[in-house]
This record gives structure tokens, sequence and C-alpha cells, in this order.
């Protein structure tokens, strides 16, 4: 079932959790117009933290969107700014600002985050 793996994931490092049931993201994503991947505009096949939980992200409503398995597999754990900017670098000086923005962890926190899942 969609998005039971990403909540295991998102409890285990301690994320925020709003209570959604999968139903509940289909309607948000209705609600949005979030019908394909939001970085290529290809048909989704997967669920992806926006915010990533390495970084502090949360398994709410308002962080999950969907990506296809190209864009998701090449986002990884970045900052979606970073990312955006990377897949089109015309948006680039547009996004810098906002690089930092979803960095909510210290230097040690992510390094430990990244010590943990190695």
């Amino acid at each position: 079932m969609l998005g039971r793996s990403q909540l295991r994931r998102a409890l285990e490092a301690g994320a925020e959790y709003d209570g959604h049931q999968p139903e509940d993201l289909w309607i948000h994503w209705d609600d949005e117009d979030l019908y394909c991947c939001v970085c290529c505009g290809g048909p989704f096949e997967h669920l992806d933290h926006n915010v990533p939980l390495i970084r502090g992200g949360s398994h709410t409503l308002d962080n999950l969107v969907p990506l296809c398995e190209s864009c998701n597999t090449s986002k990884q754990g970045r900052c979606p700014y970073r990312f955006y900017a990377e897949r089109f670098p015309a948006l680039k000086p547009y996004l810098e600002p906002y690089f930092d923005l979803h960095e909510r962890l210290s230097g040690e926190e992510l390094a430990a985050r990244q010590g943990d899942a190695t």
C-alpha cells in the first residue's frame, strides 16, 4: 500500500506525523492538482518527502509529493531547493536564497543521522 514503508521510516526517524491515511494523501494531492511528478511532469511512481527525513522533514501531507523513479533516485536526501536548482539551472539564482531553509538539523545531527544510515 502506498506510503506504508515511508511511514515506518518516518516513525523510526522520530519525524512529525499528522496521522493521515493513504486515502487522505490522494484527496490532498487532488486538492493541490498533483497528478504527476512535481519535478519533470512525468507519471509518478514514488511517494517522496519533499524535505527529506534525514534533513528533519516531517511525514505530513504538506511534505509528501509524487515523484517519478528517475527524479526520486536523483534527489536522494538533498534539500529540495538545491535539487530543483540542479535540475533547472535557469532557476538557480531564484532558488539560492532558500538553499538552507530546510537544513533544519545542525551539522552534528546530520552527521549522526548519516552515520546511523550506513
